[in-house]
């Protein structure tokens, strides 16, 4: 049996925020436990390999992603309210590995990434981002394929902060049925 991958610090993925939002529901990020009693199947390392990029059977909230970009952008645990001058707790992340994870975001939306549509010609203003599709299996059709009846396209995601060099902002964005992050999402065309 595969080991399952280790659980995030709580980068918001299975957080539920205090928010008065009727349809906030709490994400999943699945581990062999989770497989096992939810499904009676033993963790296989396709299983890794999709929740490392956060497909398979991970299930989240845009407002989760949002918090989890701005969480790697600042290195803490930011507060959703506008509570200025409050110190927040920093995560359980050693700095440069979060330096590495934003450096590579970065290069996916301003240098030579998947995203690199989306970036802004504005002077001075650069975001980094990572786009992402979420995975339809009930066509016959390749994945992201504009053949395939409309519900059962790809939705695209695309996460963010900006600006790079001190975010201030942080946003998600889903685009229902959009076939992929790149193409849709995070593209300003």
């Amino acid at each position: 049996m595969e080991r399952s991958p280790t659980r995030p610090a709580n980068l918001a993925l299975v957080q539920e925020f205090d928010l008065p939002f009727q349809s906030q529901r709490y994400g999943t990020v699945p581990d062999s436990a989770w497989k096992m009693r939810k499904l009676g199947q033993h963790w296989a390392t396709f299983d890794t390999l999709n929740a490392t990029i956060g497909q398979g059977f991970m299930l989240v909230s845009p407002l989760q992603l949002a918090v989890m970009a701005a969480r790697i952008a600042s290195g803490r645990h930011p507060s959703l309210t506008m509570m200025r001058n409050t110190p927040q707790p920093p995560l359980r992340y050693r700095p440069e590995h979060l330096a590495i994870v934003r450096e590579g975001m970065n290069l996916v939306v301003n240098g030579a990434g998947t995203a690199v549509r989306s970036k802004l010609h504005s002077k001075g203003c650069r975001w980094p981002g990572r786009p992402a599709p979420h995975r339809f299996a009930k066509s016959k059709e390749p994945s992201g394929a504009v053949r395939r009846p409309p519900k059962f396209r790809d939705h695209g995601l695309f996460i963010c902060f900006a600006p790079v060099e001190q975010p201030r902002y942080a946003a998600a964005v889903v685009i229902e049925h959009g076939l992929g992050g790149g193409a849709s999402s995070a593209s300003r065309h």
